[in-house]
């Protein structure tokens, strides 16, 4: 147990123990704020590496974004890729990546695919060109 405060009478010992329990019911509502929800069912498994040839690859299977795992300054960074106009967003596992070389992305809701352009050029940058049914 807590020693009460000595010398400041009956008034400082009820107040010390007004603060103390006020105290302990505050504990909950901070500890709230700082840990960490787990993600829910849905999010589980929404990003993934995938390694093709020298390629290291992220992707977001719910949006179809990918970064590409590239040198800046001295250490590695994920570069975004540019992305694909009118990439319709969808659940976790919309979006596949294939470890072939070339990489190759595919729409699993409607059976569109990409591949990763073999010859980048300023315009295209790390981009992706669409496979032809």
């Amino acid at each position: 147990m807590l020693p009460l405060p000595e010398g400041e009478g009956m008034y400082g010992r009820a107040m010390f123990r007004l603060v103390l329990i006020l105290a302990l019911f505050a504990l909950p509502a901070f500890a709230d704020e700082i840990v960490n929800t787990a993600p829910s069912n849905a999010e589980l498994g929404r990003y993934s590496v995938v390694k093709s040839g020298d390629l290291t690859a992220r992707l977001d299977s719910a949006t179809g974004a990918v970064w590409f795992l590239c040198p800046k300054k001295n250490k590695q960074a994920w570069c975004r890729a540019k992305e694909i106009p009118a990439l319709a967003a969808g659940p976790v596992g919309r979006y596949r990546l294939a470890e072939t070389t070339p990489l190759i992305l595919i729409d699993s809701v409607t059976g569109r695919s990409w591949q990763r352009c073999d010859l980048p050029t300023p315009e295209k940058g790390l981009a992706w060109c669409a496979l032809e049914d």
